[in-house]
């Protein structure tokens, strides 16, 4: 398992990131200062609820927050270079040759109108590959992928793939220029169980061929047990749990972090009983108040917890493995709460 206290100069540094939309009824604090660091080769989870910030924290790293959306606050750099407040077109050569991304939905996410090989070759060519080269690699790539009869298929159309064949296609794409760090937003949504396999497999060997780190987005704490060296849980645009990925599944602290691996069906769960929930809704991100966002949901919240904010802190001697920014984390981690 990797330990991030034994990587000196991680390959990614989110430092403090804040997002807000504004909208006509006030400000959207979508992320709220997070920090957190990839190493390379290494693959960090996060995961959390729909609107808890996953995918705008994924854009504000490619520099792709869409309007009327800005970064606020904080400081993201990879390897050597500060991406924060980079000119655009500066942007434009790293994305796809030093970071790429894998959107959760190919289909929005290919032209309509262009060939799928052309596409990958492009995605080659943008940043200085030769168009012959290109056209060669865009074959060996869909052919590691799991593409039958490249040579074929790279003459089709997006719509003339299945869903699990295209996002085959963009991460092909993302690996063409053997980026040192791929994120990964959700890129196994709407697929079913055996083809998420299928897609997963691939997105490791390709992760291993670039030689990349991976930042992997989803709300599937099943995947995050299969792939991550680390998890970092969302809620309400902040981290609220961070931690290797035995710490925080097999130990968790938080209650939210409980909360949502309570709701996983396992071979235990009566069929015909309903899968846990946590109980209410997500807060109203207009307001940043001076609480814990979850108090409103949380059955062990206590009168601090209405009043305060709770600092992401250890929860053991070791500062850096395990965190929860939880007023009772000393008393969860020695409460019985079932699973």
């Amino acid at each position: 398992m990797t330990i991030i206290s034994e990587t000196p100069t991680p390959l990614l540094v989110v430092d403090d990131l804040a997002v807000e939309f504004a909208t006509s009824s006030g400000a959207i604090h979508a992320v709220n200062g997070i920090s957190f660091t990839v190493a390379a080769g290494e693959t960090v989870a996060i995961v959390g609820e729909s609107g808890s910030g996953k995918s705008v924290s994924a854009l504000a790293i490619m520099g792709l927050i869409p309007p009327p959306g800005h970064q606020t606050n904080g400081v993201v750099r990879l390897a050597s270079q500060t991406l924060t407040d980079m000119p655009d077109r500066h942007y434009r050569t790293l994305r796809g040759r030093n970071i790429a991304m894998i959107f959760q939905d190919p289909l929005s996410s290919l032209n309509p109108a262009f060939r799928v090989g052309d596409q990958i070759v492009e995605a080659m060519t943008t940043h200085g590959t030769a168009k012959a080269e290109a056209r060669t690699r865009a074959i060996e790539l869909m052919e590691s992928v799991g593409i039958a009869n490249a040579p074929r298929r790279a003459r089709d159309y997006p719509h003339q793939f299945s869903g699990g064949m295209r996002q085959r296609v963009m991460i092909a794409m993302a690996i063409a220029n053997r980026p040192q760090l791929l994120i990964a937003d959700e890129p196994t949504t709407a697929l079913d169980v055996t083809i998420q396999a299928q897609v997963l497999d691939v997105l490791q060997a390709a992760k291993k061929d670039a030689d990349a780190a991976l930042l992997l987005i989803t709300h599937d704490l099943g995947v995050v047990a299969g792939m991550a060296d680390r998890v970092l849980v969302m809620y309400a645009g902040r981290i609220i749990e961070q931690g290797s990925v035995d710490e925080v599944l097999i130990n968790p602290i938080h209650p939210y972090t409980r909360g949502l691996l309570a709701a996983l069906p396992s071979l235990h769960t009566n069929s015909r009983a309903p899968l846990p929930t946590i109980a209410g809704v997500p807060p109203n991100l207009l307001s940043d108040r001076e609480a814990c966002a979850l108090a409103p949901r949380c059955e062990f919240a206590i009168d601090v917890c209405r009043s305060s904010r709770p600092l992401l802190e250890a929860v053991s001697g070791n500062q850096e493995n395990h965190q929860a920014a939880c007023f009772r984390a000393h008393d969860m981690a020695v409460l019985k709460v079932d699973k």
